[in-house]
Formats: structure tokens, sequence, C-alpha cells
């Protein structure tokens, strides 16, 4: 029996994670279908002249070549290709180019007016009162949009349990105890992707989060977590959406979204030293806390120029 292109890929890259294995593949056989090699193994990438110019002159982002030359150098280098040094210096070629982008990326001047840093947000959130029912439910929806990473609108319409289903359960919901609050998020997204969404708090892990909720809790006395302070009905994905920049225009006068929160959080893991010199399976790890795909981290990246007079600049 023949062994194609793909099973010789599994093979070579057993070692790698699975999601990494996966994204270098999907890149090798995309280069190979569109190069129209026909044999159905790796001797197609002993002719790295026609490869290079075809991704060369494609018209893909620099961070696409990159990824496709990081695939490349990581497959021949495996397989012991004489050749392989030419794509580890194309490789290296891109990821300067790619780094160099990124510094000139500069954020337009409506989304840099309301542009804060994580620390600044933070600021923000120890400073807000919490005295009032309304106050204390403003503090805990934003705690867990500024204290971890920040999904998308998913703390809407979460039910308030005493104890875990005893039947499969498909609903967002909460278990409250006396020691811990654990969050089960089976509705998002990207659920087809990424599965359902787990997350503990109590005195050790994420204490402040912890602390706020339980507070919040002690004052909603209905079955859900965030609600309509006049009608007490539950917050949905609109209401969540729309609540947020509401909140940060009354603390500090700035229009932040839920998209915009996302954009911060990518662009500061983004020009931290450990992403940088990362690999690709660290960076996808980055990714994956926000529950999006490193081409949407991508998008999401947004920086200001280092000699930007702003106070808000990102280096």
């Amino acid at each position: 029996m023949t062994t194609n292109t793909k099973e010789l890929l599994n093979v070579f890259l057993n070692a790698k994670s699975e999601s990494t294995r996966k994204t270098y593949i999907d890149r090798i056989l995309a280069i190979k279908k569109l190069v129209y090699y026909e044999p159905d193994n790796l001797s197609f990438l002993e002719d790295h002249n026609k490869i290079i110019k075809f991704i060369d002159t494609s018209d893909t982002k620099s961070a696409t070549k990159a990824l496709s030359y990081i695939a490349l150098s990581v497959v021949t280098a495996l397989i012991g290709a004489t050749n392989k040094d030419i794509y580890h210096n194309k490789m290296m070629e891109f990821k300067n180019i790619n780094m160099k982008e990124r510094q000139d990326n500069i954020i337009n001047e409506e989304i840099k007016e309301h542009w804060a840093t994580s620390e600044e947000l933070k600021k923000m959130y120890y400073e807000m009162p919490e005295t009032t029912p309304e106050e204390i439910q403003d503090k805990a929806i934003l705690s867990l949009y500024i204290l971890q990473p920040p999904l998308r609108n998913d703390y809407a319409k979460i039910k308030i349990l005493n104890r875990s289903p005893r039947k499969e359960n498909f609903e967002n919901y909460i278990v409250v105890t006396k020691s811990k609050i654990e969050f089960c998020i089976n509705q998002h997204k990207t659920a087809d992707n990424y599965g359902a969404i787990s997350l503990n708090y109590d005195d050790n892990h994420h204490p402040e989060i912890y602390r706020i909720l339980k507070k919040w809790l002690e004052h909603n006395k209905t079955n859900y977590l965030f609600i309509r302070e006049s009608t007490q009905r539950t917050l949905n994905e609109n209401d969540m959406t729309k609540k947020i920049p509401l909140i940060f225009e009354k603390h500090i006068k700035k229009h932040i979204t839920i998209q915009l929160l996302r954009q911060i959080y990518e662009t500061e893991e983004q020009n931290k030293e450990s992403y940088i010199n990362g690999t690709l399976k660290d960076r996808i790890a980055v990714h994956e806390q926000l529950k999006h795909s490193h081409g949407v981290a991508m998008e999401y990246r947004k920086l200001i120029k280092k000699n930007s007079p702003k106070k808000e600049t990102i280096i």
C-alpha cells in the first residue's frame, strides 16, 4: 500500500502537538496542491526555487508566508533534506518582515481615542465603588473581562445552580458552593472548535473574581448570574454587549467594547518577549485563552508606533 503525503507528514511530525501538526500539514499540502506536483510523497520539497517563487509572489500576508516557511523549515529539517537551510533562512526573513509590519501597524484615531492598557483597566477596576447592588454587579461583570483573558459576551444568560446537573446540560450555568464557583459555558461562538469553557474560582484561584462574584450573589436573588436591574430578568447577549461600554464610559469616559478588550489583551500578549520568541505551539496557546484561532488573533492585534506621543504607546 502506497503511503501518501499526508501520512508521511504525520509520521515525521508525530512528536508535535495535534494543533501544530495540523497547522504544518495544512500549509504543506496547500503548497503542494498549488504548485501542481503529481508524486504523492515529499519529493516536491526538493524544488525550493519553485516553491519560494510561489510563496513570495502569492497575494498573502507576510504572517501567512512566514507560517508557510516555518512549516517547510520544520519538515525539511526532520527529513534531513539538503535544502533545509534555504527554507530556514526564508523563515527567518519573513519572521523579521512580519515583526516590522507589526511595529508599523498603527491603530486608527477612533480606536486610539478609547484605547487603554491592561494596567489602566485594572486601576479603574480597583477604584470602582461597590456599595449599591448596581455598582457591585458592574464590578462583578468587569472582573471577568479585566482580571483574566476576556471572552466574548459569553457571560449572558448564565443560570445559577447549587450543584452540578445530574444529566447532560447544554445551558450555560454556574455551580455555587460555600467554597467555590464553577462556570460551565457550553454555548459560545467557537464551541464547535473548543468545546465547553470551564472556569473555576475560589480563595486561591482568582480570589478577587471569586470575592466580587460572591458579594454580588448575596444581593442577586434571581436564578441567573447577571440581570437587568429594572426588571430583574437575565441579561442576554445583546444586553451584555451594550452594558460593558456604558460601564467604561461612566468611569473613564472611554467607549471600550468587548472586542476592543480582546484587541488590547492580544496586543499586549503579542508584544511580550515570551510570545515573540515562543514556538507556534506557545503562540496558539495564548490565542486559545480567548477561544479564537491564530488567524483571528493576527486581525485583533493593534499596535501603536513606538514614537507615538500618546501615553498609550505600546512597545
